[in-house]
């Protein structure tokens, strides 16, 4: 029965966490808007969110305060939180490289991929409640 419990409250953490991506993204664009490198706009918004993904984004943000690279905290962010292939993360961390890379205006990317995320988790949630009506 514990196990059962445990296993419910780690979904119902995964999901929230899912869900609040976007605004991870959110916070970031904002940051940079603020004149932040990307970096830097992922640790102040990695420090904003509250919850599960503030709990998954911590170690990659205490690694880059210890002067870890971007990259390797961004690998070691995927390598602990995304399981599946489709995981949204993969999507963020792709991103959040090419803006490291690419400079130019990457808040408006990121608030791309923000509403694509968003779009993704919302048909992720109505084939889940049709899936459910169907049975």
């Amino acid at each position: 029965m514990a196990a059962a419990i445990g296993r419910v409250r780690r979904r119902r953490a995964g999901e929230l966490a899912a869900r609040q991506l976007p605004v991870l993204l959110d916070h970031v664009a904002w940051a940079l808007r603020s004149g932040a490198s990307v970096p830097q706009a992922f640790v102040r918004a990695a420090d904003r969110l509250d919850g599960p993904l503030h709990d998954e984004l911590a170690p990659c943000a205490a690694s880059l305060r210890d002067g870890r690279s971007f990259d390797a905290a961004l690998a070691r962010w995927l390598s602990s939180s995304a399981r599946r292939r489709d995981d949204p993360r993969r999507v963020i961390v792709g991103a959040l490289r090419i803006a490291v890379v690419a400079g130019g205006a990457p808040a408006a990317a990121l608030e791309g991929v923000a509403a694509s995320v968003r779009d993704r988790e919302a048909v992720r949630r109505e084939s889940r409640a049709l899936t459910a009506q169907a049975v």
